[in-house]
């Protein structure tokens, strides 16, 4: 079992004569949750003319093709996930039917630093190299310290 999320899709279903499938995260802990992450598209405020209207058709062409985009593994929730052809798409149902119980990870200056640490505890803790405790405490005080500046 992996913990792992949706952009793992197109490289699992490249590898030759490998048996996957997607399935809801287990509940670890009082409350059930899920990180996830967005992407946001953006237009500059100077924009003019065809410029402008090149972009929206862009961003129009993305929205319209989400289907496609969910193939793939990616997806806008609302867009794809209520179509019939997403219903066929097993492991993105599976990952659409957990977006009630998604949380977002703070923005914080230093999150990519307190990631890679948490990321490291899990992994210690997964290969008995320490407690969850010990590996938790230790992520917490070197991410503490990362917050601090030090």
């Amino acid at each position: 079992m992996v913990f792992e999320g949706i952009y793992m899709l197109a490289d699992l279903q490249k590898q030759q004569d490998l048996d996957f499938s997607g399935a809801p995260v287990p509940t670890i802990g009082p409350q059930q949750a899920v990180w996830s992450g967005s992407h946001n598209l953006c237009l500059r405020a100077d924009l003019e003319g065809k410029t402008l209207e090149g972009a929206w058709r862009f961003i129009r062409f993305l929205s319209d093709n989400s289907l496609d985009w969910a193939q793939g593994g990616r997806y806008r929730y609302g867009v794809a996930c209520g179509d019939p052809r997403f219903a066929t798409m097993e492991v993105q149902a599976q990952f659409a039917r957990q977006i009630p119980y998604v949380h977002y990870l703070p923005r914080l200056p230093f999150i990519f630093e307190f990631q890679t640490e948490f990321g490291l505890a899990i992994e210690k803790a997964l290969r008995a190299r320490a407690t969850p405790q010990e590996a938790l405490e230790g992520a917490a005080t070197t991410s503490t310290r990362l917050s601090n500046g030090t």
